[in-house]
């Protein structure tokens, strides 16, 4: 394992960690069903996902891990 993977996971991470920080603050229960939150969870852990990575090749296109 490289130095260049190590960072590009730390990106990875982060990056997911701010996404779901960033997502709690979502009210979901406005436009979902509260009544299977599980459902509600898994579309919350799925948006985060998906924005991590957006958020994670945004950072590496600006810098040299590209």
């Amino acid at each position: 394992m490289s130095v260049v993977d190590f960072v590009e996971y730390f990106v990875y991470f982060t990056s997911f960690g701010l996404c779901m920080y960033a997502l709690s603050s979502v009210k979901f229960d406005k436009f979902t069903h509260v009544s299977n939150p599980l459902k509600v969870q898994l579309l919350w852990i799925l948006l985060a996902t998906g924005l991590a990575y957006i958020v994670s090749q945004f950072i590496f296109a600006l810098t040299i891990y590209s």
